[in-house]
């Protein structure tokens, strides 16, 4: 059935009905998408796309379009906006997570924002998030370090509670019910262990004596008996004054036993002997201590206090109580002002915590021919071959006159920088060091170049002057190679060749400084004095060089880190773009919307209030919900109008002027929100085009490519589309843009055009987007309380499901407390049963107790166990009565 052309469609007055097999929809106008749940066509928000306008233009939605606007300071249509010759960061000139520092040449300096770095080119920076959690973090070695988007966070480990950044382990035997009844719980770090408990209580100065149900307790203990069990404890025998000369002696109590000890001297064995401390009457500090000197009393302050003994100041510093052996490369540091402290020992710094060792190479130099070796705490320079160290520096070792050469007897040694070199006695000839024979070949052909050695040719096995490295020539006259200029050098990366005469040296790029065969980038952000003056900035090492970045909220200006006013003129756009209320705040801002906006990564977008249905509660029938830019409005449906009293009511459209709803040959029946158009008698049709009756296929002339002629049951011929075409509004078949089933993604329905032959794709329920790409609505989130009290929203894609939580049942409507307690088998017979909300409670009647523990009785008499093997671990007893049956069995 065609309802478009039956008119029994409800598509909105602005939309076109398409039809389609068993169905049909409703196409709205550009710029617009259809919405099912409420009947209307409702503007698309092209803002919400990416990348539609130029990165240095605002994107600025209209009722069915958008513009786009170049921002303050840029020139274009919007599409393309450009920048003009200037000095100053305009807005949005950098890409995402990034920020401009400065203008160079008319092009801005972009550099990444804290918590991102730059993947891409210098020029153009691609900034992406910095994995904290891999690159180092401040989270406790008992956390789980979480990489987010610019940060990180730190969540304690099972077993410890904390900020993530401080992880205290829990005391999980604060639970009476961490372990079974017959074990004992131990804590330890993370965890806790349950142990058996030992079959005796009365503990380590006593014994269990079956027998007696008791202790045999250790001479100077004593059996004290609990609720359950008895123990062995110390005898105070001083309550019974035992020092016979209470006169001279106090009694003190110890394990097991006690000591008489004198109020003051020193018991000699008849009485309590007294010093020159004790006579004298002096009064040292109660932190000092009395001595007696050449039988004089002496007062003298105690450890970790200083004083004259007479008066003693604690020393706030003082290093006496303080250890640092558990902080290895660590000492104590004393202070008359401050706490002591635990610092590391030179040639050490604290990394995150620990005491690490400096590698003094990456800023130190050791000069000309010298070689930095970094060692544990402390660095060394060594000399490279050919020099020696004398007052700090690397000089020229002469090999020739500390003999330490290798030249032949008939050779002279020649000092060079760093080396040596052996040269044979005239008259003779060879490599100076294994050989020095007698020159003839060499004499023949004329003298050698003074850089050129007669050596004897391995190929031709006669002597020629050859020239020497680092030279170039036939050997009688030898010029410098210049290897640099020819190839012949090998230098490092981040280095120089520079020629010098028979040789070549490698000088390291300005920045950078050699280490052994290397030229390393020296970290001038790792010096102790920053290059980075002033607050809120931060250095960042570069290769060869460093920069000064602001942190996040602050912009440089005349070298200087300053608050960023992100709502100024030239930042609101970028930071809080109309209609949002910006606040500038220290390092940060304040965006406020209006009502009908919420608050986006993009600034105040509208918030589509008809997602909530506030037109429910409208008294008048027939209302749908129509947003709009910052608010939304309550319209009859299609086919109504309101009335004087606001009411929506039935449109009568045959009764209007010029209407052409209906064929010229069909009447127009008005219908509640619609209209009906029937042929009249001798015609034929759907009421929007009717024919006389009985036409045959010869007279309708079918288009053969995009229709065929059929027959009726009741014997009428007609034209009906062939597969892949749809009937448009005047009756004829035109192509199905929607045939192909690769046109719309599964996310969205294909809607045909029935006027312009074109189609459009509309995301199905459950999903949001432009059609061409739908995204899943998360229920659980834009819907507030969509699943209801003690309930858990779950989403899925394109819907979403509730569950009740634990305790509670669905019971159609909405989830209900589940009353355990009408199970009479809930609690034990002897307990009363207690509701709560989504849970209960057993308990015992006054006067009875619950032995949850009845099993830790600590006897080990078999009888016994017996006995309360009996007991149900849950049953209320009376606590009394259970106690004297225990004791008169």
């Amino acid at each position: 059935m065609n309802e478009c052309l039956l008119n029994e469609d409800e598509c909105p007055p602005d939309s076109k009905c398409l039809n389609k097999e068993g169905s049909y929809t409703c196409l709205c106008q550009p710029g617009y998408t259809y919405d099912r749940n409420y009947n209307t066509c409702v503007d698309v928000n092209e803002c919400a796309e990416e990348y539609l306008c130029s990165r240095e233009a605002n994107c600025i939605n209209t009722l069915g379009g958008y513009r786009c606007e170049c921002y303050e300071g840029y020139k274009g249509d919007g599409k393309v906006c450009e920048a003009p010759d200037s000095d100053d960061c305009l807005p949005n000139s950098c890409g995402n997570n990034s920020y401009c520092s400065n203008v160079l040449n008319g092009k801005p300096i972009c550099l990444c924002q804290p918590g991102y770095k730059n993947t891409g080119a210098e020029s153009k920076p691609e900034c992406t998030d910095i994995n904290e959690c891999e690159e180092g973090s401040s989270c406790s070695s008992h956390s789980v370090c979480t990489n987010t988007i610019g940060l990180y966070e730190c969540h304690c480990t099972k077993g410890y509670r904390g900020n993530g950044l401080i992880c205290e382990d829990i005391n999980e035997c604060a639970d009476y019910y961490a372990c079974d009844e017959e074990y004992l719980c131990v804590n330890k770090p993370g965890s806790y262990d349950c142990l058996p408990l030992p079959e005796c209580g009365c503990g380590e100065y006593g014994s269990c004596d079956a027998d007696l149900y008791g202790c045999v307790c250790d001479v100077g203990y004593k059996e004290v008996s609990f609720l359950w069990y008895s123990r062995c404890q110390d005898i105070d025998e001083c309550v019974d004054y035992p020092c016979e000369d209470a006169q001279y002696r106090v009694c003190v109590n110890a394990p097991g036993s006690y000591t008489c000890v004198c109020a003051t001297g020193t018991w000699d064995g008849y009485q309590c002997a007294t010093n020159v401390c004790d006579t004298s009457g002096v009064n040292c500090d109660r932190h000092a201590t009395c001595s007696e000197q050449y039988n004089s009393p002496v007062c003298t302050c105690n450890a970790g206090y200083i004083g004259d003994g007479f008066y003693c100041e604690k020393v706030i510093g003082s290093c006496y109580t303080m250890d640092c052996s558990a902080q290895p490369y660590s000492v104590c540091v004393d202070s008359y002002y401050d706490e002591p402290a635990c610092v590391c020992i030179a040639g050490y710094q604290r990394i995150d915590g620990v005491c690490t060792d400096v590698n003094e190479c990456r800023s130190v130099s050791c000069g000309s021919h010298g070689n930095c070796i970094n060692k544990p705490g402390y660095y060394k320079c060594e000399c490279e071959d050919g020099f020696k160290r004398s007052n700090g520096e690397c000089i020229n070792y002469n090999e020739c006159i500390e003999g330490a050469t290798g030249c032949h007897v008939n050779a002279q040694c020649t000092d060079t920088e760093g080396s040596y070199t052996c040269t044979c006695l005239s008259g003779y000839v060879g490599d100076g060091i294994t050989s020095c024979l007698p020159d003839y070949a060499c004499v023949e052909h004329g003298p050698c170049h003074s850089k050129a050695d007669c050596t004897l040719d391995g190929e031709s096995s006669l002597w020629k002057c050859l020239c020497r490295d680092g030279f170039e020539g036939n050997g009688t006259h030898c010029d410098d190679a210049s290897e640099c200029e020819s190839g012949l050098a090998y230098c490092p990366k981040n280095s120089m060749c520079v020629n010098t005469y028979g040789a070549y040296k490698c000088v390291c790029d300005e920045g950078f400084v050699k280490l052994g065969l290397r030229c390393e980038d020296i970290n001038e952000c790792a010096n102790t004095t920053t290059p980075c003056q002033g607050d809120n900035v931060v250095c960042l090492n570069t290769p060869g060089s460093f920069k000064c970045v602001c942190l996040l909220g602050y912009v440089m200006k005349d070298g200087v880190c300053v608050d960023l006013d992100e709502c100024s003129a030239e930042n609101i756009d970028r930071f809080c773009p109309p209609p949002g209320n910006c606040t500038n705040l220290l390092k940060t801002y304040s965006c406020k919307c209006p009502d009908g906006y919420k608050v986006t990564s993009i600034g105040c977008q509208d918030v589509n209030e008809c997602l909530k249905s506030p037109c429910d509660c409208d008294p008048s029938h027939h209302v749908v919900c129509e947003n709009s830019v910052g608010s939304y409005a309550c319209v009859c449906q299609q086919g109504y109008e309101r009335d004087s009293l606001g009411s929506c009511v039935n449109v009568d459209e045959c009764a209007e002027e010029n209407f052409d709803g209906c064929h010229v040959d069909a009447d127009c029946t008005d219908t509640d929100g619609s209209f009906q158009c029937r042929c009249r008698e001798g015609y034929e049709g759907n009421g929007f085009n009717c024919m006389p009756v009985d036409v045959p296929c010869e007279i309708l002339q079918c288009d053969e490519r995009s229709s065929v002629c059929v027959t009726r049951s009741d014997g009428v011929e007609e034209c009906i589309c062939r597969s892949g075409f749809i009937t448009s509004v005047n009756g004829s078949c035109v192509a199905d843009p929607c045939s192909s089933p690769s046109v719309c993604p599964v996310t969205a329905d294909c809607i045909s055009n029935k006027l312009t032959g074109t189609h459009s794709c509309q995301c199905k329920n459950g999903f949001t987007g432009t059609g061409q790409e739908c995204t899943n609505i998360n229920e659980c989130e834009d819907l507030a309380d969509v699943c209801g009290s003690n309930s858990r929203c779950q989403d899925s894609v394109g819907s979403y499901t509730c569950e009740c939580r634990d305790g509670y049942t669905f019971d159609g409507k909405s989830c209900r407390d589940i009353d355990e307690c009408e199970d009479p088998f809930t609690c034990n017979s002897d307990q009363m049963c207690e509701n709560l909300p989504g849970s209960f409670t057993c308990v015992c009647p006054p006067g009875y107790e619950m032995l949850l523990r009845i099993k830790t009785l600590l006897y080990s008499s078999k009888e016994l166990v017996k006995q309360i093997a009996k007991l149900v671990t849950r049953s209320c007893i009376h606590v009394l009565s259970f106690i004297l049956e225990l004791s008169y069995p």
